[in-house]
């Protein structure tokens, strides 16, 4: 259970809980009282979606509390309430209660969203959260953003949930993934916030790819891949308009344009790491190889391929 967390100490703590251990890592609750749970969260989950976009901190925090131990007891059962539920973590994910940046709050919400991924069906939030990477979508750019970011911890739950599986099952491979990850790069893939990205949306879709890029390459085909590249280069890459302001102010030298160096990377280093994700699943692909390929060589291999 890991280690363990001390209780605080309040004056009207009940003295029966004084000797109560607390650890990092909770066992699951019993049947009992998960049914029981699960039985009354009706009557009070509906009016604890009004008090997550509330606009103070402790009202919203509070809720987020309420949602993490409902979510715990009652498991797949939530899924009755889903559609309210990330309409009201979307409204919290691009409101004020988002914008004070209380660290209590936003971690509360972030475990709110992955225990979401970790009991419910990966197809079920999937096909509440796909528009927002669609250009068709008729959501405003901060509820697309905020909806990718809840895309994203939904992810990141439902991969640790995979990775928890003690001994590890290779025959699992991407267990209940299987039908969303593909369909989700391709999403991400034809996405318009590709597009120019804003540094929020930039941030939410890095977050969306390294949710599963780490744990998942081994099982991602080689059109995945390249599609995987195409996003990471584009996050990467300065928009248009960010490359016209820094170039109105003087003349460029022959000797200075056109240039492919970090200066025109936004996020070098995570375009750095994905692409080591990338590369070692490469490597292990070729499997001692005589050549072994590198996402790094292209350069190379063109000219060993050039005629003399």
């Amino acid at each position: 259970l890991g280690e363990e967390v001390p209780l605080p100490a309040r004056e009207y703590a009940w003295p029966e809980l004084r000797e109560m251990a607390v650890y990092r890592v909770l066992p699951r609750p019993r049947l009992g009282s998960r049914c029981w749970v699960r039985t009354h969260t009706r009557r009070y989950i509906k009016a604890t979606f009004n008090d997550v976009v509330d606009f103070r901190d402790c009202t919203a925090l509070n809720a987020g509390r309420l949602l993490c131990m409902s979510l715990a007891y009652t498991e797949e059962g939530v899924t009755e309430w889903l559609q309210p539920m990330v309409a009201a973590l979307c409204k919290f994910y691009a409101g004020r209660a988002w914008a004070a940046g209380d660290q209590q709050v936003m971690r509360t919400y972030d475990t709110v969203c992955k225990l979401l991924g970790a009991f419910l069906d990966p197809n079920s939030y999937w096909q509440q959260l796909k528009d927002a990477l669609s250009p068709d979508s008729a959501l405003d750019l901060d509820q697309r953003v905020a909806s990718v970011k809840i895309l994203a911890l939904c992810v990141e739950g439902s991969v640790s949930v995979l990775e928890s599986v003690q001994p590890p099952d290779p025959a699992l491979g991407m267990g209940r993934l299987t039908e969303v990850v593909p369909e989700l790069i391709s999403a991400m893939h034809a996405s318009d916030l590709l597009l120019s990205p804003s540094a929020e949306s930039r941030g939410a879709l890095w977050s969306l790819l390294f949710a599963f890029l780490g744990p998942l390459r081994e099982h991602l085909e080689s059109s995945q891949i390249s599609q995987i590249l195409f996003v990471a280069l584009a996050l990467a890459a300065k928009g248009p308009g960010e490359a016209a302001v820094e170039l109105a102010g003087g003349a460029v030298s022959a000797t200075e344009a056109p240039g492919t160096g970090e200066e025109e990377l936004v996020d070098a280093d995570k375009l750095e790491a994905a692409l080591v994700f990338l590369d070692r699943g490469v490597a292990a692909a070729s499997d001692g190889a005589a050549a072994s390929f590198s996402l790094d060589s292209l350069d190379d291999d063109e000219e060993a391929l050039t005629p003399p």
